[in-house]
């Protein structure tokens, strides 16, 4: 429509440049037109603004919608489950009018739990959340039951079945679902998902590899190696990359083999004396080989330290140590956990290097080398607070908390387990005296982690000082209302 192409452009370069001419608007409108020039007179920003929306009404209204010929849309079967209690479903209504994400994945894991469906009335709303929130994509479609499956396959959109054949998917869907499809299938039958893998490999383009490579990483194991070992005869530098890295996660893989012979000589023990010579002590000494392979430096390792006051054999020992499973030195020097990490004290550089003990704690996990680690009261390591029993982590936690709160906050904020009263207390003190860091919007996105007993406590973390005070006292009210709600969804399914 030549008129409405003006409205656009006068738009663009205002009225005083441009009128909208009559002799272009569609017959019908003209005497309408007329009487709008009479009424607005010599206004033209009014004049102009009522011609346009007399335009787009005449626009929508002879507007006709796309149909789709040929829909075989069938009818849903018959529910094999329950739907959910009036009170649930009212709990439901509550939730996504809180606009909270976390409540929502959250209710839908009470009803997936329970066994039950949502009324049918919420499938749009659910089905187009899920569209924009991935991990809510399996929850909402096991809770839509039958009619979720039978409504799903009239919108494109909503074809995130969790019901197709894992095979047929990953054969013919989406990058995004064969991702998907890949990393589910990983979880449960790692073997497979590497079968696939390897069948459809030569296939797939560089970006796809490395999404692949992405979803590997569930259940990576050592029947990985090989083919990741034979994958640094790839073209992309970034596939190479990232199989490299993988290689590094895996405790039998050539690369962490090679790294154990390079400290094997690198780090010795060694009979130190006394100034007077009466006694002796057992140290550690650092001294790397005169030759290195150069696969060492290939595989990531840099050979410039990058901190002030280390020097180059200082860092490089490091980085191969934080790669190196811990269990290693316990065979080394034939030591337990404690042992070695007492002999690694005794000297200045040994003390550093029990920093990169630590990261290799995380990235091969052993419940006997976190426990060890954690005893050193003067040292923190927040990426072992996943591998503590609940006890030790919140003993560990406390005991800390003064001297690393946000560092803390995000290692517990991780760990998925919902808190302790006691250590949300704690948490709350910290985070109240903090506003601006701790918005609102925070305590929304973990409400999942904070126990509905505490709002009892919520009063006693407020803060002394006048402007956290106030912002406190908001967030409480806040947070009452999101409790309340976490509290009424674990009663509706009780």
């Amino acid at each position: 429509m030549q008129s409405w192409e003006e409205v656009i452009h006068t738009a663009m370069i205002g009225t005083d440049k441009k009128i909208l001419s009559l002799n272009n608007l569609p017959a019908e409108l003209a005497a309408v037109q007329s009487a709008l020039s009479d009424i607005a007179g010599s206004d033209k920003e009014a004049l102009y603004l009522q011609q346009a929306s007399l335009l787009l009404n005449y626009k929508q209204c002879g507007l006709t919608i796309p149909q789709k010929e040929e829909v075989d849309a069938g009818i849903a079967l018959p529910e094999e489950k329950p739907y959910c209690s009036t009170t649930a479903a009212q709990v439901l209504k509550d939730v996504l009018n809180a606009e909270s994400m976390v409540l929502l994945n959250y209710w839908l894991r009470r009803c997936s739990e329970k066994g039950e469906l949502f009324p049918p009335v919420f499938i749009p709303v659910l089905f187009s959340k899920a569209t924009q929130d991935k991990q809510l994509q399996e929850l909402v479609f096991r809770c839509s039951g039958k009619r979720g499956e039978w409504i799903s396959r009239l919108n494109e959109n909503w074809q995130f079945s969790s019901n197709e054949n894992p095979e047929e998917t990953w054969q013919t869907g989406s990058a995004e679902q064969r991702r998907s499809v890949l990393k589910e299938t990983r979880r449960v039958n790692p073997l497979l998902g590497l079968n696939w893998l390897q069948q459809t490999w030569a296939t797939e383009d560089a970006a796809g590899k490395l999404a692949f490579l992405d979803a590997l990483k569930t259940g990576l194991s050592e029947a990985d190696i090989p083919f990741l070992e034979s994958l640094q005869t790839e073209k992309s530098k970034k596939v190479k990359e990232e199989a490299i890295n993988l290689l590094k996660h895996i405790p039998g893989s050539s690369l962490i083999r090679l790294y154990q012979q390079v400290l094997e000589e690198a780090v010795q023990v060694k009979k130190e004396r006394s100034l007077m010579g009466l006694s002796s002590k057992t140290v550690l000494q650092f001294k790397l080989p005169a030759s290195i392979p150069e696969a060492v430096f290939q595989s990531g390792i840099e050979k410039m330290s990058s901190q002030k006051n280390v020097s180059d054999e200082r860092y490089i020992i490091h980085q191969l140590i934080s790669y190196t499973p811990p269990v290693f030195w316990e065979t080394h020097f034939q030591l337990k956990p404690a042992e070695v990490i007492d002999l690694f004290s005794k000297t200045e550089e040994g003390l550093e290097h029990i920093n990169a003990i630590g990261l290799a704690a995380s990235r091969f996990p052993d419940s006997d080398w976190a426990t060890s680690l954690i005893a050193d009261e003067k040292r923190l390591f927040p990426d072992l607070i996943c591998q503590l029993t609940p006890d030790q982590k919140e003993k560990y936690l406390l005991k800390h908390f003064e001297k690393a709160g946000d560092t803390l906050i995000q290692g517990v904020t991780k760990t998925g387990e919902e808190w302790s009263v006691n250590l949300a207390k704690t948490i709350f003190k910290y985070t109240s005296n903090k506003p601006d860091q701790y918005p609102k919007t925070y305590y929304r996105d973990i409400i999942h982690l904070i126990p509905v007993a505490v709002a009892a406590e919520l009063s006693r973390c407020c803060p002394v000082e006048q402007y956290p005070a106030m912002a406190w006292s908001r967030t409480t009210e806040y947070l009452l209302y999101l409790l309340d709600l976490k509290k009424q969804i674990h009663q509706s399914f009780n």
